[in-house]
Order: structure tokens, then sequence, then C-alpha cells
């Protein structure tokens, strides 16, 4: 059997402390917040290409030899971050 990119997504499991996981309601409130603060990033005069000009040049991300294309593929994706893990009531 072939596992996606979708099947390992959705067996995420948030643990700080084995005996307490992470409520489903702090994980979706933390989603909510990086997609709020990704759009206003966003939004701001940065252009994706600065920001991925910026992220290279980080040295952890530099020494983790972390791609061009995988930070776009993050980039262009984290804006249906909340739509794909949030349903709304």
């Amino acid at each position: 059997m072939r596992h996606t990119n979708t099947d390992k997504a959705q067996n995420i499991k948030v643990i700080k402390d084995e005996n307490a996981p992470e409520t489903p309601e702090i994980l979706a409130q933390a989603l909510i917040q990086i997609g709020k603060g990704f759009d206003s990033l966003m939004k701001s005069q940065l252009t994706q290409r600065a920001l991925i000009t910026l992220l290279l040049d980080m040295p952890d991300v530099r020494t983790s030899r972390v791609s061009r294309s995988d930070i776009e593929l993050v980039l262009n994706n984290l804006p249906k971050l909340t739509s794909y893990y949030i349903k709304k009531n």
C-alpha cells in the first residue's frame, strides 16, 4: 500500500507531553494564527522571491540544505493550510 502526503497529514498527532497531547482546539487555533500571520506577511511589501532569499540565507536553512523548491512548495501551500485542516461550523 502506498501512502500519500494526505494520508500522513491526517495522522498527525502533536504531543508535548505523552500524558497530555494537544487538544484539537489548540491545534486549530495555532493553524488559524499561522494562516493569518502568513496572510499579513504576503500582503506586506515583501515579495515571495525576497522571502525565499531571506529564508535560504538563514544559518539553519543553509546547514540543513533545504532547497529553494521546498521553500516554494511550503509558501505556495501555506494559504491552503487553514481550509485544509479546519472545518467551519
